[in-house]
């Protein structure tokens, strides 16, 4: 419903909608795809370690408010508990990122296999965001 930051989401602007009939003054970003090399979460992300990727975002802002960007590659977490209570975040990895300041991400894949998730993250400045991420598994 919140970003970490405090943010309020798409789902919080629904919510208003639905108990008072109004949309609030100012609404948040709308994340519509985001992919690593083309690829969506469902394709089944498979990266090589150490190589370099692309990945890039399409979002709007109902109120054509000015996006900040913000993106994080974490390792996936091995125990999230039921729906991801006393899950615990892993470490961010900024080191793999080369260029995040925009729709688009540069980045490396981690040097070790296993599961990761990238991360991005659209705020505007207004108390609003919006949040997705997408699996990818590294293996040589």
């Amino acid at each position: 419903m919140h970003l970490e930051t405090g943010e309020r989401t798409e789902a919080v602007n629904v919510m208003q909608f639905l108990w008072t009939g109004q949309w609030p003054a100012n609404r948040a970003p709308r994340i519509e795809d985001l992919r690593i090399e083309g690829l969506r979460a469902q394709d089944n992300v498979y990266l090589k370690p150490g190589e370099r990727y692309r990945a890039t975002v399409r979002a709007s802002d109902p109120d054509q408010d000015p996006i900040r960007y913000r993106w994080e590659i974490l390792a996936e977490v091995a125990r999230a508990g039921y729906a991801g209570m006393g899950e615990k975040r892993s470490t961010p990895m900024p080191e793999l990122i080369e260029k995040g300041d925009g729709p688009e991400l540069v980045f490396k894949a981690p040097a070790q296999e296993g599961a990761y998730r990238l991360f991005v993250f659209l705020i505007d400045g207004k108390g609003n965001g919006a949040t997705a991420n997408i699996p990818f598994y590294v293996r040589p």
